[in-house]
């Protein structure tokens, strides 16, 4: 979507190819979206999470037409928003806590727990002293 912003106007086809990318990037990314809430989420609010990240992708759905309208006022502006966005919330996947080896959280407590380094423990979660 970035790349159309750099593209002229009048280069029609290839603005199409570039924006028909984008849209199989979207429906892709939409419904592995769903499947990895559903692991994402503790057992026990499971269905409260993937229905708040639902209800989240409908607002972005909801805006979509405003953006797409900004086109009048400039033609790159609603591909670096539609570009930009999803570069910044893959920028904030770098803070969440490392899942690899680690179980994924069943309970609350877990949930709440999970990513913070248990007493005695270095940063790579090896009990000092202990290798």
């Amino acid at each position: 979507m970035l790349a159309i912003a750099f593209v002229p106007s009048s280069a029609s086809a290839l603005n199409v190819g570039l924006a028909s990318v984008g849209l199989v990037g979207m429906s892709i990314s939409f419904p592995t979206v769903y499947l990895y809430a559903g692991e994402l989420f503790p057992t026990v609010v499971r269905n409260v999470g993937i229905g708040t990240a639902s209800m989240i992708a409908r607002f972005g759905s909801m805006i979509a037409p405003f953006v797409a309208g900004m086109g009048s006022i400039a033609y790159w502006l609603p591909p670096c928003i539609f570009g930009l966005v999803p570069l910044l919330g893959a920028f904030c996947v770098f803070f969440l806590p490392e899942t690899q080896g680690h179980p994924l959280p069943e309970t609350l407590e877990d949930g709440e727990n999970f990513g913070k380094r248990q007493p005695g423990t270095g940063a790579n979660g090896v009990e000092n002293g202990k290798q």
